[in-house]
């Protein structure tokens, strides 16, 4: 039996918007911010000296991939699975901790501050493009 596909269809490009929900989206979305299951340009993380902080231990993988998206031109998505991960029970993500509820908050935090701060600085961006164009086409008038 062929299944349907409703909405956005298997893979293509996203906007660094459309991105900043599938990661974030912790409910509905297939991606999430996990790192095992992203491919990355090397060329990306070296030329920006991306890397993971070292001071938290939950989130981290989320908090790298939004600042990687901060930076790259593009994303492309698939729901092709070219990796198999395994949860196991006694895994220690499973086991009660308190650190892991601050590194929680810290995470979002550091995460929702980037996607902001990179939100506004794409909107500055795109209102002083559209300044210039304007100032170009009053010049181009006279």
């Amino acid at each position: 039996k062929k299944q349907r596909v409703v909405g956005r269809p298997e893979g293509g490009y996203l906007t660094r918007g459309e991105t900043y929900l599938k990661l974030t989206n912790v409910f509905s979305s297939p991606m999430k911010g996990y790192s095992w299951n992203k491919a990355y340009k090397t060329a990306i993380i070296k030329k920006y000296h991306l890397k993971f902080d070292k001071d938290i231990s939950l989130l981290e993988d989320q908090i790298f991939n939004v600042k990687y998206i901060s930076i790259a031109k593009g994303v492309y998505y698939t729901q092709k699975p070219y990796y198999h991960y395994w949860q196991r029970k006694g895994s220690i993500i499973h086991q009660p901790n308190i650190k892991k509820i601050v590194d929680n908050f810290r995470g979002n935090y550091r995460v929702w501050h980037k996607i902001i701060s990179t939100i506004m600085k794409d909107r500055e961006e795109e209102k002083m493009r559209k300044k210039l164009e304007r100032q170009q086409a009053l010049r181009d008038s006279e």
